[in-house]
Formats: C-alpha cells, structure tokens, sequence
C-alpha cells in the first residue's frame, strides 16, 4: 500500500522545470575561476538555476524570457504563491512549462507581455529588460531622470546608447549595485545585448539580497508570514518565516470517513482534513484549512465480548493542501478510547469494547517526523 501511495504521489505531484534542464551543483563547464562562480554555485545549489542533461551550466548561452521569469520567480522564492489573477496571453497556454511562473511573474509587476497579447517566451531576454525586471522587484528611493544620466555617464562608456525608457532603473541598479559587471567590460553597460546566463544569475543574486529588506509591494505581502485563527499547535517552533511541527507533536485531523473495528480491515485507505487552520501560538499557520490527509489502516482487531478489546491502527501518509501541493504526511494514529482509571479497569476485565468512530471524528497524528513549513505561503518543504 505504500508503494500504491507513493506512485500516486508521483503522479500528481507537479513540478514547474525547465523541459530541457537538470539541477546539478557541479558543471563539467564551470569552475571556480570563472567571474560569476561564486553567485552561479549558489543559486544552481538552491535549485534557482539548471544546468543541461550533459552536466554542463553553459554560461555564455542566452535565456529565453520563459527561463528568465522562472529564474527570477524562484530567486524569490514564489514558486508556491498562489495565482491570483491569470492573464491569458495567446503564446502561453495552459500546457505551457512554464505557465505558472510567466503568471506569478507578471502578477508581482516583474515582467510584462506585449500590446498584442503575447509574452514571446522563447524569446531571449536583453541586459536592459534584465535590468528592469530586477529593478521593479525591488522598492527603490526615487531618482529624477538627470540624477540617473549622471550616474550612468560617470561609470559606462557606451551611456549614450542606453535607452531613454531604462534609464531611471539603470541608474538605480547602478546606485544599489546590483548590475553584472563582466570583466574586462566593466565600463559596457550593453543595454541592447542580450544577457548570458551568467550575468544573469549575478544579476538575480544581487537583487534577491536586496528584495531580502526591500521588496516591492507585492511581493512584501507574499514574503509576509500569514497568519489566522486555528487550533492551536502548542509544540510548534516558528524561526523567521518558517515554522517546524517537531517529530513526536500530535497534530489534529478529522475523519471523512467512518471507521469501525467490526466492519474494516487492515489495508484499507482512509482520508482525513483539517476543518480549520492548524496554526503555531503566535497564531501563524502551519497546515492550512482544507488540506487532506490520507493514509492505510495498519491494524484491526474486531471487539468481541470477554475475549478482546476492539483495535484500529492507522498510519499517515500523504498531505494535499490547497494550494495544490501533495508530499508526505508520515505519522501514526492510535484510535483507542481515552477513558478514566474506571473505565479502564473495567474494559480490561470483561473486555469487548468496539471502536466505532463517526465522520467527523476527530483523531491525532502522533509525526514520525518534522513538518516544515514556508508560513509566507503555506508549502511543506519537502525532505532532501
């Protein structure tokens, strides 16, 4: 049965990936002596940036403005948010890779489509619209126009050939530094050239150190830990924007279907919810209102007058939560009655109790292990 669960697992589990990319730390292509290194190592380890099928990073190759609006959703960690508001444009259906990220791109005022309509994701992204994605991510003390021409005619030769729409954000890039400068070019701005893959992760490096303190609005509020009313988990730890259900908590849910030591047997599947929010108690939500638990019952023994005890074992296995993730939900449920010293007494002489819970009923996971939680959006962070 768990081997059932975890196919299932597998095929509904959706991950938004370049089609033709894999995550690798080491490149057969790059090493430690190449300029943007340090910055390439870092993102391609926090899977912000892929490498190729053949183990190489190719940094001089250019990014598709698909690839782009993914790099850039993932340096700030919005891959999970929610999509609040769709826009269909006519290059980008549905079934497109990366459909989700072009929408939470454009959504977060990051990057925009064309007045007819389209995004043209396969096309290849300029340093100046590189700049400005980066620039709009950000909340930035306003410059006047001179103020940027200034700026920039005092550091870039080619100043003049920097177009009149990017030049406010390109003097503001200039001013928190986040440009990516390549060796030898340092005094080339390159606004018409499109940019490689390597400046772009310095790019993307540099702004998401500062989107840390300075986010633009939107993205303020996604990055924001949420709160709301919810049972209380009184063991939960919350450290920064992530909370932790430590091993050993037990974690309230409730049964959607009845359960009966007379009428069910061991290896049957049953699926649990939680009605309200499960939250820390500072009042930040752990596992968001709505989410489904399912599992297998493990263990049944039927309840038979002066002979034994009724008994019903389940253990936990998969998490849907509403915002479309599934991912494990390991744990153990012990569906014994609590009763009192009484009570307990007299069932273990005559014996014979039957346990027959309700839907509705409400159980306790006992978690084999800790549950970590992304509080800005409500993602499970998945085991590595």
């Amino acid at each position: 049965m768990k081997r059932f669960l975890k196919a299932l697992l597998f095929a509904l589990f959706v991950v938004n990936i370049l089609t033709f990319s894999v995550f690798a730390r080491d490149f057969s292509d790059l090493d430690n002596t190449h300029w943007a290194y340090p910055q390439i190592e870092i993102m391609a380890k926090e899977g912000v940036l892929a490498g190729y099928p053949d183990g190489t990073f190719r940094p001089d190759a250019l990014a598709t403005r698909a690839e782009f609006a993914t790099m850039v959703i993932k340096a700030l960690s919005q891959e999970h948010s929610p999509i609040k508001k769709e826009i269909n444009f006519l290059d980008v259906p549905y079934s497109h890779w990366a459909y989700s990220t072009i929408q939470r791109a454009v959504y977060f005022d990051l990057i925009t489509g064309f007045p007819d309509n389209t995004f043209n994701p396969e096309g290849n992204v300029l340093r100046a619209e590189a700049v400005s994605v980066a620039i709009s991510a950000l909340s930035t003390q306003d410059i006047s126009l001179d103020k940027a021409k200034q700026v920039l005619i005092e550091q870039y030769a080619d100043y003049v050939y920097i177009p009149e729409w990017i030049i406010v954000s390109a003097g503001k890039a200039e001013i928190i530094g986040i440009v990516a400068k390549v060796p030898q070019k340092e005094k080339e701005f390159a606004a018409n050239r499109q940019a490689t893959r390597a400046e772009l992760a310095v790019l993307l490096f540099r702004m998401r150190e500062e989107a840390k303190l300075n986010p633009n609005a939107k993205l303020r509020e996604a990055m924001r830990p949420k709160k709301g009313p919810g049972v209380i988990l009184p063991d939960a730890i919350v450290k920064g924007s992530v909370g932790t259900i430590p091993a050993g908590s037990f974690v309230p849910i409730v049964l959607v279907n009845p359960l009966s030591s007379q009428k069910n047997e061991a290896g049957e599947i049953f699926i649990a919810n939680a009605p309200q929010n499960l939250i820390s108690k500072e009042g930040y939500i752990l596992v968001l209102q709505g989410s489904n638990v399912a599992g297998e019952i493990t263990d049944v023994k039927v309840g038979r007058y002066f002979v034994r005890n009724g008994k019903v074992m389940l253990e936990t296995e998969l998490i849907t939560t509403p915002i479309g993730q599934k991912t494990d939900f390991f744990g153990s449920i012990d569906t014994t009655p609590k009763r009192n010293w009484l009570a307990r007494i007299l069932r273990a002489i005559f014996k014979g109790g039957k346990i027959n819970l309700k839907s509705g009923s409400v159980v306790y996971v006992k978690l084999q292990e800790d549950i970590t939680v992304d509080l800005s959006c409500g993602w499970i962070i998945p085991k590595k």
